[in-house]
């Protein structure tokens, strides 16, 4: 939960950065959307993953996805840092 909660934060600002002013509150109806997407199809895969392949793939799949967000905010945070010293 703590994960899905920080991804949506981390969409949520990079979208409405992303469009102009005036669509802000399109882009962040259309984050909530989505959450309430995830929330209703979350449930379904985890059920899924559990009966097929067990606990363990929930908890690596996690580990996978929270591994891929931080190499690129790691990566995104480099490349910022070497455009300020230019």
């Amino acid at each position: 939960m703590f994960s899905l909660s920080v991804f949506n934060v981390i969409t949520s600002t990079m979208l409405t950065k992303s469009v102009p002013s005036s669509d802000t509150g399109t882009m962040l109806g259309l984050c909530a959307s989505v959450q309430n997407l995830l929330r209703t199809v979350g449930p379904t895969a985890g059920g899924f993953l559990y009966v097929n392949y067990g606990i363990s793939a929930m908890g690596l799949i996690q580990f996978v996805v929270n591994s891929g967000v931080l190499v690129f905010l790691m990566h995104r945070g480099i490349q910022k840092k070497t455009e300020q010293k230019d």
